[in-house]
């Protein structure tokens, strides 16, 4: 027909559906042509994502590239929407995950080896030292890296 155009077609998507192929990345990729706008196209996202990262993929292949386009649409979506956290004191790491796990006050006493240290540490006159970096490692499953200020 005179006067129309002819669509820009890419090849190895127009070779993979000549295959027969109907992959999840086929799929994704239809998704990943465009900005992320809203929360539930992030979560959309991240979901697609997680899914492609079950298997390993050759660089170069489709699902390599949309999982690669995906994460920058994710990265570009939080670094305009989703607010930085404030970096957390050791004081307060240590709090929240002893909440968590439903410690009181006395079981963190015992692990930092007395009533008055943890009363120290808390109010940010002690640091820690490498044997309480170590027991709430353990205990509480924090990265040391948290707990040294």
């Amino acid at each position: 027909m005179p006067g129309t155009a002819t669509p820009h077609r890419n090849k190895r998507v127009e070779q993979q559906k000549d295959a027969g192929t109907d992959s999840f990345a086929e799929k994704a990729a239809v998704f990943a042509t465009r900005p992320i706008r809203t929360e539930d196209e992030y979560d959309h996202a991240q979901q697609i994502i997680r899914q492609l990262l079950r298997e390993a993929h050759p660089e170069g292949s489709l699902a390599y590239d949309v999982l690669e386009v995906l994460a920058i649409l994710v990265q570009d979506y939080e670094d305009k929407n989703v607010p930085e956290l404030p970096d957390a004191t050791p004081q307060e790491i240590v709090q929240f995950m002893s909440e968590q796990r439903g410690m009181t006050q006395g079981d963190l006493a015992e692990i930092l080896g007395g009533r008055s240290r943890l009363s120290e540490f808390l109010n940010g006159k002690r640091a820690l030292s490498i044997g309480q970096v170590k027991s709430l490692r353990e205990e509480l499953g924090i990265p040391a890296d948290l707990l040294i200020a």
